[in-house]
């Protein structure tokens, strides 16, 4: 039988070296059926350069003239993919990923059989392979989480109990799903499109898969810190968009949860820092509260 087109849609910005670590990866990997597209985000490093000198002649290459962001950018190669090449499956990886070479096989049988429109893999933390980084995205006190981050990784989650959606990080989404409900939320221009989307394709009725099998390692938010230490407008709007998905999807006890847990963590930080404990302090909680508590929040 024919393996299903999979489109593996990769986003770089000023990472060159780890995009060109997880293209090594790429190659090592036993699924047959794939296309990798590269969008660029109008880098200001030495990232295409690199490119000319290491891409592969079968990976399609997009150098963006401005910098769309993750949810833009991604929503781009989506389309891109879906009116040109008609895939089954798109595989959202972020470029500070590696992964094993049968994570794609795992993934899309995971679809196959339960018929899912979304399937996580067990991605594992990049320095160390015995932490989780995500076994999917889980509802915790009205905000979006990733099951299982940073616990050692002992085979405790071997289904999709709790799941609502996938990491954003590497995620396999199913065509029809995208069709039908759409793209990434261009408004999260800064973070937490990825937990806007699970939550947005929860409520349609959409179900989750999870493949224990499919192994990927992940640095984490590698351009996300690289911005936001240059950029307080991109800081404080990652912090808005914390508490959003919420306020466009939640329950009014998933809302009170969400401010409840924000509130104390403002205490918590708050007194962190005025006892050494943390540089930041109470601000990013501020700011979320700040979001939660607006009426003029765009519902959908």
């Amino acid at each position: 039988m024919e393996s299903p087109l999979v489109c593996i849609i990769i986003l770089n910005w000023n990472g060159c070296q780890d995009t060109l670590a997880c293209l090594r990866s790429l190659k090592n990997i036993t699924y047959s059926d794939y296309r990798i597209i590269l969008i660029d985000n109008n880098s200001s490093d030495n990232s295409l350069n690199e490119f000319a000198l290491h891409l592969d002649p079968g990976i399609t290459f997009f150098p963006l003239r401005e910098n769309l962001g993750f949810a833009k950018g991604c929503n781009f190669g989506m389309k891109y993919a879906l009116d040109s090449l008609n895939p089954q499956y798109i595989l959202l990886l972020n470029n500070d990923t590696e992964v094993e070479p049968d994570f794609l096989d795992k993934m899309v049988k995971a679809a196959q059989t339960s018929g899912a429109g979304m399937v996580q893999a067990l991605m594992l933390k990049q320095w160390d392979h015995t932490i989780i980084d995500s076994t999917g995205h889980i509802l915790v006190w009205g905000q979006v989480e990733d099951r299982g981050n940073r616990e050692i990784n002992s085979g405790q989650y071997t289904d999709n109990r709790n799941l609502i959606g996938v990491s954003g990080a590497a995620a396999l989404y199913r065509s029809e799903m995208i069709r039908q409900m759409g793209m990434f939320d261009e408004s999260f221009d800064s973070g937490f499109e990825d937990s806007e989307y699970s939550w947005r394709a929860y409520k349609t009725g959409w179900k989750t898969a999870y493949s224990p099998a499919a192994i990927i390692y992940h640095k984490r938010s590698i351009s996300v810190i690289k911005r936001s230490d240059v950029d307080p407008l991109f800081f404080q709007s990652t912090w808005r968009n914390y508490v959003r998905p919420c306020k466009m999807h939640g329950t009014s006890v998933q809302k009170i949860q969400l401010t409840i847990n924000i509130l104390c963590s403002i205490v918590k930080s708050g007194v962190g820092k005025w006892m050494g404990r943390n540089n930041v302090g109470a601000h990013p909680y501020i700011i979320a509260l700040r979001e939660m508590l607006k009426r003029d929040i765009r519902q959908k």
